[in-house]
């Protein structure tokens, strides 16, 4: 094939049309304006300039954002300015299950006492609040993207304190007491009708403080009505009981309750610190560890007849003591003598070699408590699960014959079991 070495007459004739926009791109790129030339490309691309852009932009409305809207009232009716309006962002479940959390949303209320929230979506729960005021409810709704809720109210009433004094069984102050302060009934209503503009209602915040080194506390601002009290110490039972609304100050006295002391000791009846102790009864659950001298109490006790005790501590076996009465602080001392224990551990693989992951590592000891319990379920011991690379553990196990069973996890059948010695 053989190319013209010059363009032909036809190909100059088809480029003519195209110079002047060559010759506009050229003076654009040097900064030359012209006017003609933008109008035509605009034109011929159906481009809009960046003006007539950004001016549509403003023109359009925004789009609808969702309100929550009202005015909080004071008890004779009148506009609370200044009021505080909390608002949280959950729904009423999770603030039923946490009810001392804090609000996500603080609003201050105009001299007319209306407030706005906004760009508020979903689930949310709000109340007002003033010096010596408070909602006698909270109310719980939910907003829909652009919906607008501006009739709101918010009736604040007079508000209510409780005072008292919390001593422990002979008359001393009891100071750093939890003292809690909880409506009576929590629930949601059922009926949307019982609220505000169709809302539903919840109990009112409650209240906590502790106790002063006089053993006094003061709970304050509640709303009117019925209280229900909890006070908390740790060297003694709780403590529930109702606070009517005309009620006067109070004195608490705590029980001593039930407890139990004890020390732990090694094969040589050397005191081991740093024991974990796991007490356990049909009330509570408590942890706690032998401090240097290997002694240990807990006091406080909800009442039980008796309690186990697992204790534990590295390089011993898992001792087990079941049955052990609960008494006052005359209390008779408990000795746990530790024996020497091992950690058995181990992998477990498929035919391939491959690590077999959620297996079912069962151990069996052949021991048994006074009670006839196996040793390794009282102690925490049966069984255990491969992690994602097979191993398991066993820590604290006894020295001896052990029996241990693996069950294949896709199959419900027993797959191997092996007799070992601990203390190989």
């Amino acid at each position: 094939m053989h190319l013209p070495s010059r363009p032909s007459r036809a190909f100059l004739f088809l480029l003519l049309p195209l110079l002047p926009l060559l010759l506009a791109g050229i003076l654009v790129r040097q900064g030359v304006e012209i006017p003609w030339i933008g109008d035509g490309l605009d034109r011929i691309t159906g481009r809009r300039s960046l003006e007539e852009a950004l001016e549509e932009a403003r023109a359009a409305p925004p789009p609808a954002l969702s309100l929550l809207a009202g005015r909080v009232l004071a008890p004779e009716g009148e506009p609370a300015a200044g009021a505080e309006v909390r608002i949280w962002r959950v729904p009423p479940e999770e603030l039923l299950e946490d009810p001392s959390r804090e609000p996500d949303l603080r609003l201050t209320a105009d001299e007319e006492g209306r407030f706005e929230a906004p760009g508020l979506e979903g689930d949310f729960v709000v109340e007002g609040r003033a010096p010596g005021l408070r909602s006698p409810w909270r109310a719980a709704g939910v907003l829909e993207a652009g919906q607008r809720r501006e009739d709101l109210e918010l009736a604040l009433e007079a508000t209510r304190m409780i005072r008292g004094r919390v001593v422990g069984p002979t008359g001393r102050p009891l100071e750093g007491a939890r003292v809690r302060a909880l409506p009576l009934d929590l629930e949601v209503l059922a009926e949307p009708e019982a609220g505000p503009g169709g809302l539903r209602l919840l109990g009112p915040a409650p209240g906590e403080t502790r106790t002063d080194a006089e053993g006094v506390f003061v709970l304050h601002p509640l709303a009117r009505g019925t209280w229900r009290l909890e006070v908390r110490h740790p060297d003694h039972p709780k403590w529930t009981g109702v606070h009517p609304a005309e009620g006067g100050d109070l004195e608490i006295r705590l029980d001593l309750g039930l407890g139990l002391a004890g020390r732990v000791r090694d094969e040589g009846g050397r005191p081991l610190a740093g024991a974990e102790i796991l007490l356990r009864s049909p009330a509570e659950e408590r942890r706690l560890e032998s401090g240097a001298d290997g002694r240990f109490e807990v006091f406080g006790l909800e009442p039980a007849e008796s309690a186990d005790l697992v204790v534990q501590a590295p390089g011993f076996a898992r001792a087990f003591l079941g049955g052990l009465p609960l008494r006052r602080r005359d209390v008779q001392e408990t000795v746990v003598d530790l024996e020497p224990g091992f950690t058995l551990a181990g992998r477990a693989v498929d035919p391939n070699g491959e690590p077999v992951a959620g297996a079912l590592v069962e151990l069996e000891t052949g021991r048994r408590t006074p009670e006839g319990r196996p040793w390794e379920e009282a102690v925490g011991l049966a069984s255990t699960r491969t992690d994602e690379d097979g191993r398991w553990a066993f820590e604290g196990v006894p020295a001896g014959g052990l029996r241990l069973v693996f069950h294949d996890p896709e199959k419900p059948v027993l797959t191997e079991e092996r007799v070992v010695a601990a203390s190989e």
